[in-house]
């Protein structure tokens, strides 16, 4: 297919529900895999992907990770702003290197009901004792400040939500007694 050819509309098709898995499986191996060969599918279990493979395959591995990156707050109107974390600008680009930072950190985000918070307004969220500000420094950017006792990490176990897409029904599972590196979750 020439690249001029390609267009969204490719991809838009109808996926019946029951087709869309809720949750992940207790036994991963046990998860289902679609596999293409000259021409032909075939349904396998995850577990038989080392007999699909050939010899001298390259293998590129998604290591993708997803962070609770959903913020819920709320200004004293009572307006509910959505933040979505998508990339950390400050004091580090480096995911590793802003998970560990403390005190403040700025991330390019999406606003959920944007036109509700205006640049410089400040909210602020508190759970467990931790209190999170954040200030609107402009149209997509997001300075964060909080305790220094805490790291990044920490606040984003307290205070985040994983993110799931819309075509997933269920709540996302939090378990705040695990530390961040220990479950992030392949996309």
């Amino acid at each position: 297919m020439d690249i001029k050819e390609i267009h969204p509309k490719n991809f838009d098709y109808q996926l019946p529900k029951k087709s869309i898995a809720q949750a992940p499986l207790e036994v991963r191996s046990n998860s289902k895999l679609l596999h293409y060969r000259k021409g032909s599918l075939a349904h396998h279990q995850f577990s038989a992907l080392p007999e699909l493979i050939k010899t001298k395959s390259l293998i590129i591995f998604n290591d993708t990770k997803v962070i609770p990156a959903r913020m819920i707050f709320h200004k004293a109107s009572g307006a509910r702003i959505e933040i979505f974390l998508l990339e950390p600008s400050a004091p580090t680009v480096i995911m590793e290197e802003i998970m560990s930072s403390k005190g403040s950190c700025t991330w390019i985000c999406l606003i959920g009901n944007a036109k509700k918070w205006i640049n410089d307004a400040v909210l602020s969220i508190t759970v467990d004792q931790i209190q999170l500000t954040a200030t609107r420094m402009s149209q997509d950017t997001v300075l964060f400040n909080w305790s220094p006792q805490k790291t990044w990490s920490e606040l984003l176990l307290a205070l985040g939500r994983v993110p799931l897409p819309p075509y997933i029904s269920r709540a996302p599972v939090k378990r705040r007694s695990e530390p961040l590196s220990n479950r992030l979750f392949q996309a």
